[in-house]
């Protein structure tokens, strides 16, 4: 674990874990929760960490919270693990499914849906239907796992198709870890951030943790109000507090929450 802004921060924060009856942790998924994977369907969470959360819920003094890119029904069945599903949201915050079940989302216009429809049906006329998403909201075209020559093809072909469309206005391209996503202009991981926070006591100890760029916007949105995690994949300037090198630190910050919580 590495401090990216204040040596004190973090042992500040795990003391305020045993100060307060409740603390908020929000989590994003691929490469937070679970490895990255060629094949997307088999990025399973890490087992550990998994444990550790299903704990973390039982003590009823840690509200989990998943905010991911991925569309909750691709979520879901990952999370097969947890006692009970906590908050979800998928899509960049665009769904949103509470812990009782309760299911809302954004409702794309006909003439949205066509454009991703034009963009998918593009990928899918290149034989690349292995490599791009298609998503509720958006498309992502992945790399992981190519050459460099190969992911240098694919990005220029996503960006020759995709920069003229932008002229739209509706959508805008989002780099990520070994990607780039297509998605719908102005949203992001910090509106759900401001939606589970709001009307929420600030006194209550609270941390995002992530491991991409998607990620800095839940960090702007929580701003000071609690502890931004990184686990930094690859160098880019952060808002982050604090640096985790892999899934394993994420564990053993699971591990400190839980034993602040308990005693």
């Amino acid at each position: 674990m590495k401090s990216l802004h204040s040596s004190l921060l973090l042992p500040t924060f795990l003391e305020s874990l045993g100060l307060n009856p409740l603390s908020i942790l929000m989590m994003d998924y691929d490469g937070t929760l679970a490895p990255f994977r060629v094949i997307r369907e088999e990025a399973f969470p890490n087992e550990k960490a998994m444990n550790l959360l299903r704990r973390l819920q039982a003590t009823n003094k840690c509200k989990l919270v998943i905010v991911t890119g991925r569309p909750l029904n691709d979520l879901i069945p990952m999370l097969s693990m947890l006692d009970f599903l906590p908050e979800l949201w998928g899509s960049h915050g665009l769904e949103h499914r509470d812990e009782n079940g309760q299911y809302l989302t954004f409702q794309l216009s006909e003439h949205l849906k066509v454009m991703l429809e034009e963009q998918w049906n593009f990928f899918k006329e290149k034989n690349l239907i292995d490599q791009v998403e298609f998503k509720p909201f958006s498309l992502a075209i992945h790399w992981r796992g190519k050459t460099r020559e190969e992911a240098k093809r694919l990005k220029e072909l996503a960006l020759l198709q995709w920069v003229p469309a932008l002229q739209e206005g509706s959508f805008e391209l989002c780099p990520f870890s070994e990607g780039l996503e297509f998605r719908l202009k102005g949203i992001g991981k910090g509106f759900a951030v401001n939606h589970i926070l709001a009307n929420k006591d600030k006194s209550i100890p609270c941390a995002y943790v992530g491991d991409d760029l998607t990620d800095e916007d839940a960090f702007s949105a929580l701003g000071l109000r609690g502890l931004k995690v990184l686990i930094r994949s690859h160098p880019y300037e952060s808002l982050a507090d604090v640096e985790f090198e892999s899934i394993d630190e994420v564990c053993q910050f699971l591990q400190l929450w839980l034993e602040r919580i308990e005693t």
